[in-house]
């Protein structure tokens, strides 16, 4: 374990510390993850997994193993629909933004490679994979100097990215890459405060994934947390009016209302995508019953507007020709609300829905999860003890006195959003896609999901570690100088300072294990038809 430990660090320091050498490393290992990859495809049989859909390429002549590659599981899915449009019901699981850039860059690269069309849309959509995952990494450096974090933190959380558990999909033709550099770039965007921009990229992502909606938890708890640390700075003492007489009151109601008109405005707009596509969805597969809304008209205004939409999708080949199979009748006939169109395809396909996942057959996915679960656990459970500590400092300062507990409560607040009030967004947005993961959607896939919406995941593992480094160096320098350790420290790990070094060093060892033991088995697993994340 300390081997381990040592060459991690090793590693670490000789991670690179500009911005061209990061992305410059960043691709190198994308190159060296797509040559993995291949050469795992091409050495390994597949496996021969049952119900399993498969992209049936034109033509008869055989196609090499070595695209065939990036077409595995639901990649299958997104070349379907980039070359021949909603076929079957099944296909409408899958947001249609990443298939249509698929279909368009694939035509330019037929034109002058000379490549059927089949094979320039999968080459089409591993260049717009990996690119978009190098422009995710070039974001993530600009968000975390936003946020002021160290330069060694900066690197270190990018050189995990790199390195996510989740890498195969990175690489591969999915969507979560694209996803992740529209989903990051409008957090980012946001944090700059060019609201029009970041709502735009926010609307890209939501036509990208359905977890796009969830970016409105990050919309909402960003304009929360930042209006409140600024009623608390004003308001320092709750019973002391006094502080309040300089400002306004009338000003302040005057901007949280405006901030909260503006917060309702984007989550709206960030959910219009969702809402077109599922009424694009519901006239395709019901269009004998067409309604856009409960009781409207073909004549009115949302009508009109959908009809718009499919015709935009009908230009760039995304059609919905076709039968459609005995299910949607069922869901044609029940009268259901259009939203729940892409639910029902979800349940009768994959059996999506709350708690569904429950069952003893369904261990080894939850233990595929367990890891990344964990880790977000153990980063909410750091940040709550943070807090706690706010709140035993305010109590037993000897030299401040509270009138009430809620002085101490308002007190430890302030403190504490000071400190890491930035950060507190992205821990609910977190905490809003784990518990999806968890009671709602296919366990397995929580660990893509994560790393491909949470944009600081990697940020909080290396600042926690980081934190723990530091404070295992406070305790070496405590005990040279005859003092006692921070009671943090102690609190949290509940073992002597004696055995500091050995708790933290096996902490970090096991995460890099986690990094380093999925990302090799995502490159022998995945490619090769075996069940993975």
């Amino acid at each position: 374990m300390q081997n381990i430990i040592k060459t991690v660090d090793s590693l670490f320091d000789a991670c690179p510390k500009s911005f061209s050498k990061m992305i410059l490393f960043c691709t190198v290992t994308r190159i060296a993850l797509i040559a993995a990859v291949v050469l795992s495809n091409i050495c390994l049989p597949d496996h021969e997994a049952s119900g399993v859909y498969t992209f049936d390429f034109e033509g008869t002549d055989e196609v090499s193993n070595v695209w065939t590659t990036f077409i595995k599981w639901d990649a299958a899915y997104f070349l379907r629909i980039a070359r021949h449009g909603y076929e079957i019901e099944s296909n409408f699981a899958f947001f249609p933004l990443y298939p249509m850039l698929i279909r368009v860059l694939g035509q330019g690269v037929a034109l002058p490679t000379g490549l059927s069309d089949d094979i320039s849309a999968i080459l089409a959509g591993v260049l717009i994979s990996n690119c978009c995952f190098v422009a995710s990494v070039a974001v993530l450096w600009c968000l975390l100097k936003e946020l002021h974090v160290s330069e060694r933190v900066s690197s270190l959380s990018l050189i995990l990215f790199c390195f996510n558990p989740a890498n195969v999909f990175f690489v591969s033709v999915y969507s979560e890459s694209f996803y992740s550099c529209m989903a990051f770039a409008a957090i980012l965007s946001w944090e700059k405060r060019r609201y029009p921009t970041a709502v735009l990229l926010f609307i890209l992502a939501s036509g990208t994934r359905s977890n796009g909606l969830f970016n409105s938890v990050f919309i909402v708890s960003h304009v929360f947390i930042e209006q409140l640390g600024c009623a608390m700075n004003t308001f320092q003492h709750p019973e002391t009016p006094s502080d309040a007489e300089a400002v306004s009151n009338k000003t302040i109601y005057m901007v949280c209302f405006g901030k909260g008109v503006l917060t309702g405005v984007c989550c709206c707009v960030c959910c219009i995508p969702f809402v077109m596509y599922s009424a694009f969805v519901h006239s395709r597969l019901c269009p004998g019953n067409f309604l856009v809304f409960p009781y409207s008209t073909k004549n009115s205004v949302l009508s009109r507007l959908l009809l718009y939409f499919t015709t935009i999708l009908h230009q760039y080949g995304i059609t919905a020709e076709g039968t459609c199979g005995d299910d949607t009748v069922k869901f044609c006939c029940n009268g259901q609300c259009f939203l729940e169109v892409y639910g029902s395809i979800q349940f009768n396909h994959w059996n999506v829905g709350f708690m569904r996942y429950y069952v003893w057959k369904q261990l080894p996915n939850f233990m595929l999860a367990f890891p990344v679960l964990m880790i977000c656990l153990w980063i909410l459970r750091h940040h709550y003890d943070s807090f706690i500590a706010c709140l035993e400092k305010c109590t037993h300062t000897p030299s401040v006195r509270y009138r009430s507990q809620a002085q101490v409560y308002f007190t430890a607040c302030r403190i504490y959003l000071t400190s890491h009030g930035r950060k507190i967004p992205y821990l609910l947005h977190m905490m809003v896609v784990v518990l999806v993961a968890l009671i709602y959607s296919h366990v397995q896939i929580s660990t893509r999901l994560l790393f491909s919406s949470c944009p600081l995941i990697c940020f909080h593992i290396c600042d926690i570690l980081e934190t723990e480094k530091a404070l295992v160096g406070h305790v070496d320098d405590g005990k040279q100088e005859g003092m006692s350790s921070p009671p943090a420290v102690e609190r949290e790990a509940d073992i002597s300072p004696r055995n500091l070094h050995s708790f933290y060093s096996n902490r970090r060892a096991l995460i890099a294990c986690y990094f380093i033991v999925f990302n090799i088995c995502g490159v022998l697993m995945h490619p090769n038809f075996l069940p993975w994340t």
